[in-house]
C-alpha cells in the first residue's frame, strides 16, 4: 500500500514522499530507521502535508498564544506519541518546529524536566500558555499510557471554545458596525455640514426650523465638548477594564451580563455548551467526576458557573448525585438536570454531556442566526430614521428659502 508522509528530521527540517508498507505504523517504522519523524501519513495519492497545510507561520513577536497555534501543538504531538516516537524526542523536535514561540520555548522546558525524570503532567504545569485542564487530563493519562489521546482531547476543547468565541463575535460584529457608521455619519452631518448651511440661511435672514435649530444646538455642544467627551468615555473605558481585573469588579459584571436582553441567552448557551463538553472530556479521560467539575468551573472563565460548580463538586463529595447538586443551581436548565440525570442512571455521562454539549451549540447558533435576523431590519430602522431626520431639519430649511 502507498502512503504519503510528511516528516521531520533531527534538525527540524522538513521531508515529504511516499513509502510502500502495509500499514501506517509500518511506514512509521521504516522513517524511524531513516533518522525521520512522522508528522502525518495518508494512504493514497493525496498530497502529504494536508492536514498541515493551515498550519500557522511561526511569529517572532507575540507573548499570546491562538487557538489554532495550540491546537496545532496538541495534534502535533499527539501524532508523533500515537507513531511510536517517545516523549522527549517529541518535545525536542517541537521546541525546535513550533509554530508559536512561546509554545517552543514550552515544549524545551518540559523536554529538559522530562530527561531529568519528571512526569509530564508535573512538567507542564507551570506553563500557563495551555487550558488549564491540560496538566489533569495528562495526569490521567500517564496512569493508562494514552499520552496521544489526551492531548487529542485537548486539542478538541481548544477548537470547540474557539468555535463558540468566533460565533459570540460574530453575533456582535455586525450590529457593532452598523452602530459605529451611524454615529461617525450623523457626527459629521451635525458638526460639519449644517453650521455650514446655517451660516448661509442666516446672512439670508431666513429662520430655521426647530428641528434644525436643535441639531445645530447639538453641533454646538459636540464641537465645542467633544474632545472632552472622548476623553471621559475613553476613561470610563479603562476604568471599566480596570474594575474587570479585579475578583469582585469581575463576577460582578459577568453576573449582570446574564441578565441582558439578547445577548445574556446567547452567553449561557455558549457557556452551558463549554461546561457541558469539558466536563465530558474529562470524564471521559477519568478523572473523578468532583475534581471534572472544579476544572470546568475553572475553564468556564465565568465567575457565576464557576461558584455554580464549585458547590455542585461539594455537593458530589458528600454524596449527592450530579442531577441534584445541578438541580440547586439556577444557572442550569431543568433540560440538563434530566438529561444528566439519566445518564447517570444508564453510566453513560460522558456521553450525554457530549451530546448536551452539542445540542446547546446547536442553540447557539439558533440564537445568533435569530438575533442576526432581527437586528439588521430594526438597525436599519433607527439608521435610517436617525438620518432621515437630519435630512429632514437639512431640506425643511432650503424649503422655508425657496418659498420665500
Amino acid at each position: 500500500m502507498q502512503f504519503q508522509y510528511t516528516a521531520v528530521d533531527g534538525r527540524g527540517q522538513e521531508h515529504r514522499g511516499s513509502l510502500q508498507g502495509d500499514s501506517q505504523a509500518t511506514v512509521a517504522a521504516q522513517m524511524r530507521a531513516r533518522g525521520l519523524f512522522p508528522l502525518e501519513i495518508v494512504t493514497g495519492p493525496a498530497v502529504a502535508g494536508a492536514a498541515l497545510a493551515g498550519a500557522p507561520k511561526r511569529r517572532l513577536l507575540s507573548p499570546f498564544v491562538r487557538s489554532r497555534d495550540l491546537s496545532f501543538f496538541c495534534r502535533q504531538l499527539s501524532l508523533m506519541l500515537r507513531s511510536g516516537l517517545s516523549l522527549l524526542d517529541a518535545l525536542k523536535l517541537l521546541a525546535a518546529g513550533a509554530s508559536h514561540p512561546r509554545l517552543a520555548r514550552a515544549a524545551a522546558a518540559m523536554a529538559l524536566d522530562v530527561a531529568r525524570g519528571q512526569p509530564l503532567s508535573q512538567a507542564l504545569a507551570p506553563h500557563t500558555c495551555f487550558p488549564a485542564l491540560t496538566a489533569r487530563l495528562v495526569k490521567a493519562a500517564e496512569a493508562v499510557g494514552e499520552l496521544d489521546k489526551a492531548f487529542s482531547r485537548v486539542a478538541e476543547d481548544v477548537e470547540r471554545r474557539a468555535a463558540l468565541r468566533a460565533q459570540l463575535m460574530a453575533s456582535l460584529l455586525y450590529p457593532s458596525v452598523v452602530i459605529l457608521v451611524a454615529i461617525g455619519v450623523v457626527a459629521f452631518l451635525i458638526a460639519k455640514v449644517l453650521p455650514k448651511f446655517a451660516r448661509f440661511l442666516t446672512r439670508r435672514a431666513v429662520q430655521l426650523p426647530t428641528s434644525t435649530r436643535m441639531l445645530l444646538e447639538l453641533g454646538e455642544f459636540l464641537t465645542a465638548w467633544g474632545v472632552y467627551l472622548g476623553v471621559g468615555c475613553a476613561l470610563a473605558g479603562v476604568g471599566l477594564f480596570l474594575f474587570h481585573r479585579t475578583p469582585r469588579g469581575r463576577a460582578l459584571l459577568q453576573r449582570l451580563s446574564l441578565s441582558l436582553p439578547v445577548a445574556g441567552g446567547i452567553l449561557r448557551y455558549g457557556l452551558l455548551a463549554q461546561i457541558a463538553g469539558t466536563l465530558g472530556t474529562l470524564l471521559d479521560s477519568g478523572l473523578p467526576l468532583q475534581e471534572s467539575l472544579q476544572i470546568s468551573g475553572q475553564a468556564s472563565g465565568h465567575a457565576s458557573y464557576e461558584t455554580s460548580l464549585q458547590t455542585a463538586s461539594q455537593r458530589v463529595l458528600r454524596g449527592e448525585p450530579l442531577a441534584h447538586a445541578l438541580a440547586t443551581q439556577p444557572l442550569f436548565p431543568a433540560l440538563m438536570v434530566q438529561v444528566v440525570r439519566v445518564g447517570e442512571e444508564t453510566g453513560g455521562l460522558e456521553l450525554v454531556l457530549r451530546e448536551l454539549a452539542a445540542f446547546f451549540d446547536t442553540q447557539l447558533q439558533a440564537r445568533i442566526r435569530t438575533l442576526t435576523t432581527l437586528f439588521e431590519p430594526v438597525l436599519l430602522l433607527v439608521v435610517g430614521s436617525v438620518v432621515g431626520l437630519v435630512y429632514h431639519s437639512f431640506f425643511q430649511a432650503v424649503f422655508q428659502l425657496a418659498a420665500r
